[in-house]
C-alpha cells in the first residue's frame, strides 16, 4: 500500500516537470532561431508646389473709384408772365424728357397778343408824327437860311429850326418800338420751353391753372450730359496724370452699375478735378462726364438715371517694372511665398500699389526671375525644403494628384 502511494506520489512530480522543461527548451529553440527585425528607413516626402517666374511689365493699372449721378446743371422754372394754362405737353409729368426750346406748356397769349397790336399802333402813332416834325423841321431851315439871321444865338436857332419837336418824335418813337419789342418778348414767353435738354421733376402747373409772374412751375434736370463726383486718394494721385487747375482732360472712365440682376456698363471721361482738398479725408475730388446719359440720341443705349451708384475704373500713368500676381498669392501683411535657388520656402514681404481686384500690382520686393509658389501648400514654414512640380509632364498617379490638390491648403503666413 504504501508502495502505490509512492509511486503515486512520482508521477505527480515527474509529469509537471517533463511538461516544464519541454516549454522551455521549445522556448530556447524560437529565440536561439528567430530572425533579426529589419529596420525599414523611412523616405522623406517633400511637399510639392507650382511655380512662376517673376516677370516684370510696363502697364497701365485700373484705379477703382465710386460716386452718384448727377445733373451737371438744374434750374428752378419760374413762370415770367401771367396768364392762364391753356395746353400742357404729354410729356409734362414728373420724369418727362424734352429737348432744347421744346414746348412743355402755354399760357393764354391774348391779352399779350393785344399789347403787341397796341405797341405797333403807338409806333405808326409815333413815326407820324416824327414825319410831320421832320417837314416842318425842313421848312424851318429853309426860312431860316432866307433870313440870314444871327447865327450866334444857339438856343434861337434850335427853337427856329424845331430841333426839340424832332427829337420829341424821335424819342417818342424809340419808346414805342421798345414798348413792341417787350410786349412781343411777352408774348414769346407765354411758350413756356426747355432751356437746355433735360427733365422735369416736381411738377407744381397744370392745364387750367392760372399763374403769376414768378409762379414755380417745376425742377428742370439738365441730360445732355450728366457728372459724377468721384474721390481719389493721395495714393491714386500719384499714379495719375490729371489737369492742372483751370485745364480740362480728356481721361477713359469705365462705369458700372447693378440694374437689377444685370451688370450695366458705359463710358464717361474725367474731364476736371476740384482745386481743394477735402479737409476730414484729404481726398480731391474729379469730376467724370457721361455724353447723352439717358439715350435721347441713341435710343437703344441704356439709360444711366440721375442719382444712381455707379463703380468707376479709370487707368493710371504708364507705369514701369510691375508684377503682376493673383490676389490669392498675397498673404496677410503683404507677403508671398517664393522657392529659392535651394529649393526652400521663402516668405517675402512686398510693396502693392492700392487697388481693388482679382489682381495686385506688385513694385518691390521681388526681383525678375525669381520663383513665386502659385499652388497651396500645408504646414508652410520658411526655408522648409519643397519639391518643384513638373506642369508640363503628366501625373504619374492620377488619384495622388488629385488628393494633394484638394487635401492642400493655402500657404500659411
Amino acid at each position: 500500500m504504501n508502495q502505490s502511494k509512492g509511486s503515486a506520489l512520482k508521477r505527480h512530480v515527474v509529469v509537471p516537470m517533463l511538461v516544464l522543461g519541454v516549454a522551455i527548451g521549445a522556448t530556447a529553440l524560437l529565440v536561439v532561431n528567430k530572425k533579426p527585425v529589419e529596420r525599414k528607413v523611412q523616405e522623406l516626402i517633400l511637399p510639392q508646389v507650382e511655380v512662376d517666374a517673376v516677370v516684370f511689365e510696363d502697364i497701365q493699372i485700373p484705379l477703382q473709384t465710386r460716386g452718384v449721378v448727377t445733373a451737371r446743371t438744374q434750374s428752378k422754372l419760374l413762370s415770367e408772365v401771367s396768364g392762364k394754362v391753356v395746353w400742357v405737353s404729354p410729356k409734362w409729368v414728373d420724369g418727362g424728357f424734352f429737348a432744347k426750346d421744346e414746348i412743355m406748356l402755354k399760357i393764354d397769349e391774348q391779352e399779350y397778343v393785344n399789347q403787341v397790336a397796341q405797341a405797333k399802333s403807338r409806333i405808326a402813332q409815333a413815326m407820324s408824327t416824327l414825319v410831320q416834325e421832320e417837314g416842318q423841321a425842313f421848312v424851318a431851315r429853309e426860312e431860316w437860311q432866307l433870313r440870314r439871321p444871327d447865327s450866334s444865338n444857339k438856343a434861337g436857332r434850335a427853337l427856329a429850326l424845331r430841333e426839340p419837336q424832332l427829337a420829341s418824335a424821335q424819342a417818342q418813337v424809340d419808346a414805342a418800338v421798345a414798348d413792341l419789342q417787350l410786349a412781343e418778348d411777352k408774348l414769346k414767353k407765354t411758350r413756356i420751353r426747355a432751356p437746355y435738354a433735360g427733365l422735369v421733376d416736381g411738377k407744381d402747373a397744370d392745364i387750367g391753372q392760372y399763374l403769376g409772374v414768378g409762379h414755380r412751375l417745376a425742377e428742370f434736370h439738365a441730360v445732355d450730359y450728366v457728372e459724377i463726383r468721384v474721390p481719389l486718394t493721395q495714393a491714386q494721385i500719384a499714379l495719375l496724370e490729371l489737369p492742372r487747375l483751370g485745364e480740362t482732360a480728356d481721361i477713359p472712365v469705365a462705369l458700372t452699375a447693378k440694374v437689377g440682376d444685370l451688370q450695366a456698363h458705359w463710358q464717361g471721361k474725367l474731364v476736371r478735378t476740384e482745386g481743394l482738398l477735402d479737409e476730414k479725408t484729404k481726398v480731391l475730388y474729379a469730376i467724370v462726364e457721361v455724353d447723352d446719359p439717358y439715350g435721347l440720341r441713341k435710343q437703344h443705349k441704356r439709360p444711366l438715371r440721375i442719382g444712381t451708384f455707379v463703380e468707376a475704373e479709370l487707368p493710371s500713368r504708364l507705369l514701369t517694372d510691375v508684377v503682376v500676381l493673383s490676389r490669392r498669392l498675397l498673404r496677410s501683411g503683404n507677403n508671398v511665398w517664393l522657392v529659392d535657388e535651394n529649393n526652400r520656402l521663402d516668405k517675402r514681404q512686398v510693396r502693392v500699389l492700392p487697388t481693388r481686384g482679382d489682381k495686385v500690382y506688385v513694385i518691390s520686393g521681388i526681383e525678375a526671375g525669381e520663383r513665386v509658389i502659385t499652388s497651396g501648400i500645408s504646414d508652410a514654414v520658411e526655408g522648409r525644403e519643397v519639391r518643384i512640380d513638373a506642369v508640363d509632364e503628366e501625373p504619374t498617379d492620377e488619384n495622388t494628384q488629385v488628393t494633394d490638390h484638394v487635401n492642400s491648403p493655402a500657404v500659411g503666413s
